[in-house]
């Protein structure tokens, strides 16, 4: 679900980071990396769906109000 071409930060936001995040199941810092991501870039809204579901299942609940947010 995310636009290509990807637009990534230098400070933080990268496909490379949330891998490494996902590779040592850190899956707070992998979802909040994932996020940045989104925010960079233009995601649909099935993406921010995706994401508060996630959040939601995590117990994420501070990032689940910001996926909510970009659903507005």
């Amino acid at each position: 679900m995310l636009p290509q071409p990807l637009r990534e930060d230098s400070e933080g936001g990268s496909l490379t980071a949330f891998e490494e995040f996902l590779l040592h199941n850190e899956l707070g810092l992998a979802f909040d990396e994932l996020e940045m991501i989104g925010m960079g870039n233009h995601c649909p809204p099935a993406f921010w769906r995706a994401m508060l579901a996630a959040a939601e299942s995590m117990q994420l609940f501070d990032q689940a109000e910001r996926c909510r947010a970009e659903l507005l």
